[in-house]
């Protein structure tokens, strides 16, 4: 069974994700970060996200700029 990767740059994976190819997953961003996509992400029949999966969050400290 090919999986997604479990680890996000700046963000976690909702819960009840289970990073299966075609599998689709909400995501929240990691404290301090906020989301730069409201979309999903798709896991797709290589086993990676259809994201950059980096650029998902970014720091709010940045933003301020």
């Amino acid at each position: 069974m090919i999986l997604c990767p479990f680890s996000l740059e700046n963000a976690v994976l909702s819960s009840d994700c289970l990073r299966r190819s075609g599998d689709s997953c909400s995501f929240s961003c990691a404290k301090g970060y906020a989301p730069s996509t409201t979309d999903e992400l798709l896991c797709t029949t290589e086993g990676l996200w259809n994201k950059d999966t980096t650029k998902l969050c970014s720091s709010k400290m940045s933003q301020n700029k």
